[in-house]
């Protein structure tokens, strides 16, 4: 199921991009990048890492089926010429993830970006962006709080200077007047 999933992302992704290729210009005639630039770039890096996926997925699969097979005729993984014992033990331990806390993060996360969107225009993109990544690696990445503070201050930085300096399309300002 997962190699369809990553397959029609694939094909959305590439036909977003034919589509920005065709219809959005990339550069404007003084060389600055054009409305088309961002969807572009975009949707190029959609593709490379949704074919990624698919060979990803593709290569646990085959090796999925090769360790049933195996374990049909009786031979074990650790056995085989080539093969660890680490590989079939990961594709264990993947298959005993618990799949009832995936959707309450998927909650979470779009709870988030509602409040990110609400409060773009009052705070502003910075300070949002910042609250959000803040709030985001809290409940993500609970463990690494140096890593989230200045990752939480580094990435609006980084969308700041792509966006108001390097392309000039500005960000909403906020009540601070940023």
């Amino acid at each position: 199921m997962r190699i369809w999933f990553s397959l029609t992302l694939f094909l959305l992704s590439l036909l977003y991009l034919i589509y920005g290729l065709q219809t959005l210009t990339i550069l404007t005639p003084t060389g600055r990048p054009g409305p088309g630039f961002f969807p572009v770039f975009v949707g190029a890096g959609l593709v490379i890492f949704t074919a990624i996926n698919i060979y990803k997925d593709n290569r646990d699969r085959k090796e999925k089926a090769l360790g049933q097979h195996q374990s049909a005729m009786g031979v074990e993984p650790s056995q085989l010429k080539g093969s660890s014992e680490t590989q079939g033990k990961s594709l264990e331990a993947a298959d005993e993830v618990p799949n009832e806390k995936y959707p309450r993060d998927v909650l979470w996360a779009v709870a988030l970006l509602i409040l990110f969107i609400g409060f773009l225009k009052p705070l502003g993109a910075i300070v949002s962006m910042v609250l959000f990544m803040l709030i985001l690696l809290w409940k993500f990445n609970p463990h690494q709080t140096r890593f989230n503070i200045l990752y939480s201050a580094l990435f609006p930085l980084g969308i700041y200077l792509l966006f108001e300096v390097w392309l000039r399309a500005g960000l909403p300002d906020g009540i601070l007047g940023y």
